[in-house]
């Protein structure tokens, strides 16, 4: 279309410049025209005049008027002048005194012009006219002059319309050439290639441009050798702050598009950057396909401007079982100008899980504590009030049952304080160099009361020679503890538990097997972890879910130790711990 466009321009300027020149030269035609017939009229009158004063000087030198020296005169004339047609004397009466005419003439055809001169001579100081002279003077030769005359005007006008044609290409070409290389370096200079220069020495009208554009491309050239690599070298210090915040960081557009995002927040989303440049922050989905962002995006859109910048929103977004929280805050330029917004994302899984099990274990705790002090208060409360009406196997049945309860509320509580003083930093176990032997074997005796309630053995697999090591007995006993404990709550009836101490390596390794329902293997990684029980069918044995953590923190934390578990469902379980023969 644009091709067509230049095509069309130039048509009509062709056909302007070329009417142009037809009315010049039309005009030119016609001022010819007029010119030369005032020119002709111009020279009949002068050439009567000159033959009048000729024929005045011959009387005045001669005193002879007679006939035949003005008939020469008149052939004479004739014969000089061919734009002459008649020549005729008249007396001052008008009378005819010598006629003459050329050759060519015809009165019928005459086209010309008739002059009537006097002819003056002087007498006594003043001119007196003698007689007149009739002059018929013929277009004929000058009509042919005057044609030559138009064909060469014609032909001149023509040549100089062909020059001008000509230099108009000229001058069109080399403008077109100019400007296509001026929008050559500009395209150059739009695309960073600063420095790009026009060589052509172009015309004066072009010169002085082509120079003011060879100027700013090198100053741009200087310009962005000192400023784009500082410019540049922020911008990548930005990314690079960005790219490395713990936090998850999306920028967006006003068009809602990523245009940034950190490895924190591709982590947290499960996305490459590359894949989700460009697209939607509401197309955003999780394996479940949902679109996690689309109604907080929406909804923030929806809230105006003041509300956001006093309070930015915030809300919480699940994704494949992460929870993540997100804080969004509007972008603007200098110019207050709106550009997006940035998504701020925190993954708070771990959190929110500790929160509910704390929440968990709060609630457990509060149940087992409600537990023994309910049967506590009840029991004792029997033997208060009706002590003396009981038979001693009663009461003594009462009595134990309290002590159990008693017992077990102690033991809960000093789960709860040992956490607390196991985690302090500032805690370190006195240690000392003591054979795990004797330890292991009076946990064992005192577990097997437990363990004869549920007629469960306990069998104890151990090296002849000592196992000396550096522990803390009083802690180690609790974690013996814990271990068989959980071994023989979870042991059916007439069951046995397999205690092995041997030495691995550097290591001594106690494990503590028994043959129970077994744990899934989706649950083993977090047996250790604090407030976690495994809560299902088989899984029914009320706790604090402190011990296997108490272990853990005793061993690893502690003696510099391992811990570990194997099991499988409907086989039983293997818990051990490995603790360095030496400091």
């Amino acid at each position: 279309m644009k091709q067509n466009f230049k095509n069309f321009s130039v048509a009509v300027s062709t056909v302007v410049i070329t009417v142009t020149a037809a009315i010049i030269g039309y005009s030119a035609v016609n001022i010819f025209d007029e010119y030369t017939e005032k020119h002709f009229a111009e020279y009949a009158k002068n050439s009567a005049e000159t033959l009048a004063y000729q024929l005045s000087a011959i009387i005045e030198d001669t005193k002879n008027e007679n006939p035949p020296v003005l008939t020469s005169l008149a052939k004479a004339t004739l014969y000089n002048d061919k734009n002459i047609s008649f020549i005729e004397f008249a007396d001052t009466n008008e009378n005819i005194i010598v006629s003459e005419k050329s050759d060519l003439y015809n009165p019928k055809d005459f086209d010309g012009i008739k002059v009537n001169t006097p002819v003056n001579i002087k007498k006594d100081g003043k001119y007196t006219t003698i007689a007149y002279l009739k002059m018929g003077v013929t277009k004929k030769f000058v009509k042919q002059q005057i044609q030559k005359q138009k064909v060469g005007l014609v032909g001149l006008i023509s040549f100089l319309w062909l020059i001008v044609m000509i230099s108009w290409g000229i001058s069109r070409y080399l403008t077109r050439r100019e400007i296509n290389l001026l929008c050559y370096g500009l395209k150059h200079i739009s695309d960073g290639h600063f420095g790009t220069k026009i060589k052509l020495e172009g015309r004066k009208e072009t010169k002085e441009l082509i120079d003011i554009f060879n100027n700013l491309s090198t100053k741009l050239k200087n310009y962005e050798e000192q400023n784009v690599g500082s410019i540049l070298l922020e911008r990548n210090k930005l990314e690079a702050v960005l790219m490395s915040i713990v936090n998850g960081v999306v920028v967006c557009n006003n068009e809602d598009e990523i245009v940034l995002i950190n490895l924190a927040a591709e982590k947290m989303l499960s996305v490459s950057g590359e894949n989700v440049k460009g697209v939607q922050i509401q197309c955003y989905s999780d394996t479940q396909g949902e679109h996690c962002f689309r109604d907080k995006i929406e909804e923030f859109k929806d809230t105006p401007l003041d509300t956001i910048l006093k309070n930015p929103p915030e809300f919480t977004v699940e994704i494949d079982k992460k929870i993540i929280k997100c804080t969004i805050s509007p972008m603007f330029m200098q110019n207050d100008d709106y550009v997006g917004y940035i998504i701020v994302m925190l993954d708070v899984t771990k959190e929110t899980e500790v929160n509910n099990l704390k929440n968990q274990f709060i609630s457990n705790v509060s149940h087992e504590l409600r537990t023994p002090v309910t049967v506590l208060r009840t029991y004792i409360d029997t033997l208060y009030t009706m002590g003396d009406e009981l038979d001693e196997e009663t009461r003594k049945e009462f009595t134990e049952t309290a002590n159990k309860e008693v017992t077990r509320l102690h033991r809960m509580v000093n789960d709860i304080l040992d956490v607390s003083r196991l985690e302090s930093p500032d805690v370190e176990l006195e240690k000392e160099m003591t054979d795990i032997t004797p330890v292991l074997t009076d946990t064992i005796t005192s577990m097997q009361v437990l363990a004869d309630e549920k007629n469960v053995k306990i069998n104890l697999e151990k090296p002849n020679e000592e196992t000396v090591l550096p522990i803390n007995v009083v802690n180690m006993e609790r974690v013996f503890n814990n271990l068989l404990s959980n071994a023989i709550k979870y042991s059916p009836e007439g069951s046995s538990i397999e205690v092995v101490l041997k030495k691995d390596g550097d290591f001594a390794d106690i494990s503590v097997t028994d043959h129970g329902c077994g744990i899934a293997e989706e649950n083993l990684p977090k047996l250790f972890e604090r407030f976690y029980r495994v809560e299902n069918s088989v899984h029914t044995v009320k706790g604090t879910g402190l011990g296997l953590y108490l272990v853990k923190t005793t061993i690893e934390k502690h003696h510099h130790g391992k811990v570990y578990v194997k099991s499988k469902v409907g086989e039983g379980s293997t818990f051990g711990i490995k603790i360095p023969l030496s400091l």
